[in-house]
């Protein structure tokens, strides 16, 4: 099955993905189901799911934008998914936990709310550039675009944060930094516009008592002032909101507010219980009412200098059911969660895992390398989708799939039903 566009390069082709083993295919950029020169038209056509990832345009419109980004993934269905897929997408992202230092403790951490002890940790600056090293090979062996997201913690708060930047700048690979408003002074992010940070991305709970009881007090205003002074200073500012039961009432009002304030990007993900601190979960049918809310807010705002991503992957049933966008039949993925697919997590002590939202360690940096870790059977567990209860039938299984991670965070099992699904 070769792809008909004309505009293809050499050897570029649409492969059936029965007869291609996983690390085979996902090595392999130019193969893939549509290409990035495939025309728009068609692109939209195989992947109405990406608007996971898609600016929010007028609701008229909604079914054009989903394939402005073009095929970002596709992989088969079925129990062998975990040997035989497709990975199309150019790219692979690295989330690195650099330290677990912080100057809040935030009621959804990962870090601090486990109820388990908390000993700091810094990533040794000499295995950081390992670390890197390793990261490269791999991107340069798969022939993907590498990407680094630092974070924490807070990741200003690592004592050689500095030096690491420096060698990811000296590498030529693109960052940004996920972190907190208390450290980004003038100084401080002029040097990182500097060094190529691309980005700046803080978070937003709710609106002033809420999120300062979620955070930190006076933390809503420190970061009302860290994205005033980010944005005049010429860096591109990233919100994001964590929907709970405790300010999910609260989040348009914010998404109006950081539209007001000119962030560059505004999205929020659900809230992945840590410490069976279930009863901040929403029901399906309130989550459902509540991107509503959101959908309204968002296409209200549309004409506006904010992008707002559609990180939740509940987004694309709810938008279907509205008669928003289509979704073909396929027996291909092209949408939905990134576990185990396109990116990675590694936390300061070196542990790798498959997503930072639920425990799923995977091995060690320092005692492998990427490449091992990624194809391992662990990791391989993760990317079989037919073992996902209340996935495994539906109809948006290849475009949805949810956030097993919050599974994972309320029953202990990442396999269970997604807790906010309202299909049946």
């Amino acid at each position: 099955m070769r792809c008909s566009a004309s505009a293809h390069g050499p050897g570029c082709k649409a492969v059936p993905a029965k007869n291609i083993r996983f690390k085979e295919f996902w090595a392999c950029r130019n193969a893939r189901l549509l290409c990035s020169c495939t025309p728009i038209a068609e692109q939209a056509a195989a992947t109405a799911a990406v608007a996971a990832t898609a600016n929010v345009i007028p609701v008229a419109a909604a079914n054009d934008f989903h394939g402005t980004r073009g095929l970002a993934r596709a992989w088969p269905r079925g129990s062998n998914f975990g040997r035989k897929a497709i990975l199309s997408s150019s790219s692979f992202g690295l989330q690195w936990h650099i330290t677990n230092r912080c100057d809040q403790r935030c009621e959804h951490c990962y870090i601090f709310q486990t109820g388990k002890p908390v000993t700091f940790r810094d990533f040794d600056a000499f295995q950081a550039k390992e670390t890197v090293d390793k990261y490269l090979v791999f991107c340069e062996k798969y022939d993907k675009k590498p990407g680094i997201s630092l974070t924490g913690g807070d990741p200003l708060l690592h004592p050689g944060i500095w030096d690491i930047i420096q060698y990811i700048r000296e590498k030529n690979i693109t960052f940004c930094i996920l972190g907190n408003p208390f450290h980004a002074d003038e100084e401080t992010v002029c040097r990182l516009l500097r060094l190529g940070c691309v980005s700046y991305q803080m978070s937003i709970d709710g609106l002033e008592a809420t999120h300062d009881v979620i955070r930190k007090p006076g933390s809503f205003q420190a970061t009302l002032k860290a994205i005033s002074r980010l944005t005049s200073l010429g860096m591109k500012v990233n919100i994001m909101s964590t929907a709970s039961r405790l300010n999910y009432l609260e989040l348009p009002e914010v998404a109006r507010l950081m539209t007001d304030m000119g962030v560059n990007v505004y999205t929020f993900a659900r809230y992945c219980p840590t410490h069976q601190d279930i009863d901040q979960n929403l029901t399906p049918d309130e989550y459902k009412e509540f991107l509503g809310r959101m959908w309204q807010t968002f296409s209200e705002l549309a004409d506006k200098n904010t992008t707002f991503t559609l990180k939740e992957h509940l987004w694309t049933p709810f938008l279907h059911e509205l008669g928003l966008i289509d979704i073909p039949t396929t027996d291909y993925v092209a949408g939905g969660c990134n576990c185990a697919i396109s990116h990675i997590t590694v936390l300061e002590d070196g542990d790798v895992l498959a997503c930072r939202r639920f425990d799923s360690r995977v091995g060690n940096i320092h005692e492998s390398d990427f490449d091992t870790i990624f194809f391992n059977e662990t990791m391989c567990r993760y990317r079989d989708i037919s073992s996902l209860s209340g996935c495994g039938n539906c109809a948006y299984l290849n475009h949805c799939r949810g956030c097993h991670a919050v599974a994972a965070g309320t029953t202990g099992n990442f396999f269970t039903r997604n807790p906010q699904c309202w299909l049946s």
